[in-house]
């Protein structure tokens, strides 16, 4: 019995330290991968700003949002390996989510070729309020639309809401792309899973990473299938309350 545990006992640390050292490595990967990148992806907006005709203008800017989402993934692996530690920092505050998420729908938009995809916002007439992390809130909401965009049409329309529900305050992102099989619905957000819809969509890493970063902020996270017409994304957060001191006379 005892010859038995010890064997186990050295084949757990044996392990353990696989894990370790392929944590190690992904992580000096990552790093290695980003230094070149960062060049290359200054160098493709200089070249893309510097091209107004046909068919090169689309060509430089294809090779411009190549090298923006090859970084953006190196950043989620560097920040999904921060997860995983226990490591990743979250600044919480109340806000107003509106400037922030038309912010980054606006930025992924203008760097697309034109009448490539048109990205809508309904936004809410009365002001709501989150208690979040605005810069990881813009990382979540960037890493859906992105993932919307990969399998939307050329002409697509891609559908950003905002609303209030109860305590919480919940973002949806709206394709009309490839449905995702409902099969896979259950899986999209896991790592070391490539559902059919999600090798269709942004690298899987970014989603599970959008997955953790929704739930270390306290909210939920989920997409559904539209009739097979398109998909919907969503997630919820806390709601905040306004920041606005209102003086009594």
């Amino acid at each position: 019995m005892d010859e038995e545990l010890n064997r186990l006992k050295n084949q757990n640390a044996i392990l353990e330290q696989r894990v370790t050292n392929l944590e190690a490595y992904v992580k000096q990967l990552a790093h290695d991968l980003k230094t070149p990148l960062t060049p290359l992806v200054g160098a493709s907006e200089l070249l893309a700003s510097g091209f107004n005709e046909q068919p090169w203008s689309d060509l430089a800017q294809s090779i411009k949002i190549s090298a923006e989402n090859l970084l953006r993934m190196v950043d989620d692996l560097l920040d999904l390996e921060l997860c995983e530690c226990g490591k990743i920092r979250l600044n919480l505050s109340s806000f107003d989510p509106v400037k922030p998420v038309s912010d980054e729908a606006r930025k992924i938009e203008a760097g697309l070729p034109a009448k490539r995809v048109t990205i809508t916002l309904n936004l809410p007439e009365i002001p709501v309020y989150v208690w979040a992390d605005e810069t990881r809130l813009r990382q979540v909401i960037s890493i859906l639309i992105t993932s919307a965009l990969k399998v939307s049409p050329v002409g697509g329309r891609i559908a950003v809401r905002i609303a209030r529900a109860g305590s919480t305050t919940v973002f949806e992102i709206e394709d009309d792309g490839n449905g995702i099989p409902e099969s896979d619905l259950l899986y999209i957000f896991q790592p070391y899973r490539t559902p059919e819809g999600q090798r269709r969509r942004v690298g899987n890493n970014s989603l599970v990473l959008a997955k953790k970063l929704v739930e270390l902020q306290g909210g939920s996270i989920g997409a559904k299938d539209i009739r097979n017409q398109g998909n919907t994304f969503w997630f919820d957060l806390p709601a905040g309350k306004s920041t606005v001191v209102t003086e009594v006379v």
